[in-house]
């Protein structure tokens, strides 16, 4: 590591817990509360420009707090989405790929990958489980 990297590491980690958790909360805030997760061409670019605070800076804050990157933090948030509106509509016709639309995703690769790795199942497959579940309450 290099004068200039050990600076910013020891600038990084003097930066008081109080600002840390300010903007893991103003962040939180605008992701979860204001459902920008949804917004398909969201980036940590935007997000760090209307937190006023460097991309660098806030993903270091997200991994540090969060333990996953922006886009991992992301697509968890959109699944969340996903799961709900596939869980509550189980038994209607609505296509798997407008409901990830509807959460905010814009790849269906993107989307059933994310999808697969959070819940272990494909969206088809949690929706048909949904139903099973769903006949046997009737």
């Amino acid at each position: 590591m290099n004068t200039k990297e050990r600076k910013a590491q020891e600038a990084y980690l003097n930066v008081s817990k109080s600002s840390k958790k300010n903007f893991l909360l103003a962040f939180q805030y605008l992701m979860v509360d204001q459902k920008r997760f949804l917004d398909s061409e969201l980036t940590l670019s935007t997000v760090a420009s209307e937190l006023n605070v460097s991309q660098g800076h806030l993903s270091r804050i997200i991994n540090s707090s969060l333990g996953m990157s922006f886009n991992d933090y992301v697509n968890t948030l959109r699944v969340k989405e996903a799961k709900t509106f596939l869980g509550v509509m189980a038994n209607s016709v609505e296509n798997i790929m407008n409901i990830a639309t509807k959460s905010g995703f814009n790849s269906k690769s993107t989307f059933y990958a994310s999808f697969k790795k959070l819940t272990g199942l494909t969206p088809y497959q949690f929706k048909n489980k949904h139903i099973n579940k769903s006949e046997i309450m009737i």
